[in-house]
């Protein structure tokens, strides 16, 4: 149902306003506002959830003193509030919002928060996690992706030892089924499996969970899904032939973290396992989602060190999401040119996470089932 008002919030010698504001369907108009002023100029702006998403002006005779250009912005708003309305798409439509997996204390399990704009969050589910640790488990580093049927999918790390990553699903983000542990280092002497991160790979319609294992050297491994239930042979993504372990001059890689940029581009990033206080985060191109990868690119800075990066495109924007040594807040590094960065503070307290885009729909639900 659309319902509309329309009011004069502003008239004077020099400009004159019209506000239409109400709600459209599942969205909201926060405000929309028809000016003018002298020097015959006009202009008609529209805002969704407090966002701009139009913004148009005008040339041409408008300015016919205060009341008769009062009268006419009225009559135009009034247009709009009983007839136009009804013809703007559902403001739902079309729209996304970022959505972030994360733990904070491994023994409570994965959250998940939500963002209109990637740096200030709101967790759903009352902060609450949505996936609790199975006795003599931890649940950390937990990374989602969204399956094009909406069906939502989650890996974690279960232990700081171990051959196995953890795994469920779910329809609405609230409530998570199918557990189970994926034994994907069994029959191998490493020592830990770590940070699994989930790829849609486009061009075979699989999934991808890379995560990173110790040796000699230390490398990020993989495998490939269609359904979750059955798994590829295990194979090396990445390796640059150093060790990690935390130490000075450790560069064994952790945390690969994967873009498509387009056809044949991809981007490896990751983390290099230095702990002490040196810029950490490296990426480099290739191919495909599995390589081969060049040369190593790097480091992002400003940094005192970071781990867990999750990548993603808004726009012409490139931005990596960190855990930092340095805080507990999340930081988002920026760049449209992948040389000089921005680095911003977010407001989520926050362990390692992935961050997605999902439908504004499917958002609101999650913040309503709680």
């Amino acid at each position: 149902m659309v319902c509309c008002s329309a009011h004069a919030v502003k008239a004077g010698h020099d400009q004159a306003t019209v506000s239409v504001g109400g709600a459209i369907a599942e969205g909201e108009i926060d405000q929309l506002t028809l000016s003018a002023s002298p020097g015959n100029r006009a202009r008609l702006s529209l805002r969704f959830a407090r966002l701009l998403v139009w913004d148009w002006r005008h040339s041409g005779d408008w300015f016919e003193g205060e009341i008769g250009l009062v009268k006419r912005l009225f009559a135009i708003a009034m247009t709009l509030a009983l007839y136009g309305c009804a013809s703007v798409p559902d403001a739902a439509a079309g729209r996304s919002r970022f959505l972030i997996s994360y733990f904070y204390g491994e023994d409570a399990g994965a959250r998940l928060a939500l963002s209109n704009d990637g740096i200030h969050w709101k967790p759903i589910n009352g902060g609450a996690p949505v996936i609790r640790p199975r006795p003599g488990d931890i649940v950390r580093d937990p990374s989602i992706i969204r399956s094009k049927d909406g069906l939502y999918h989650m890996v974690w790390t279960t232990g700081w030892t171990g051959h196995d990553i953890g795994y469920a699903s779910s329809k609405d983000l609230i409530h998570w089924t199918d557990y189970k542990k994926v034994p994907v280092m069994a029959g191998t002497n490493v020592g830990h499996t770590w940070a699994p991160e989930l790829f849609f790979d486009d061009r075979t319609n699989s999934y991808l969970i890379a995560w990173s294992s110790d040796g000699t050297p230390w490398a990020i491994h993989y495998v490939t899904t269609k359904d979750f239930n059955s798994f590829s042979e295990r194979k090396l993504l990445f390796t640059n032939g150093a060790i990690g372990g935390g130490k000075a001059g450790n560069r064994g890689p952790i945390d690969g973290s994967i873009l498509k940029e387009g056809p044949g581009k991809y981007i490896l990033f990751y983390k290099t396992d230095d702990n002490s206080g040196v810029p950490t985060l490296f990426f480099r191109w290739g191919p495909s989602p599995t390589g081969p990868w060049g040369e190593e690119h790097g480091p992002i800075t400003p940094s005192t060190g970071d781990e867990g990066p999750s990548v993603l495109k808004a726009g012409d924007e490139y931005r990596v999401y960190t855990d930092p040594f340095e805080s507990e807040f999340m930081y988002m590094y920026s760049s449209t040119d992948l040389k000089s960065w921005t680095r911003v503070t977010t407001d989520l307290r926050m362990s390692h996470g992935t961050v997605i885009r999902i439908p504004e729909g499917e958002a609101r639900a999650a913040e309503a089932a709680h």
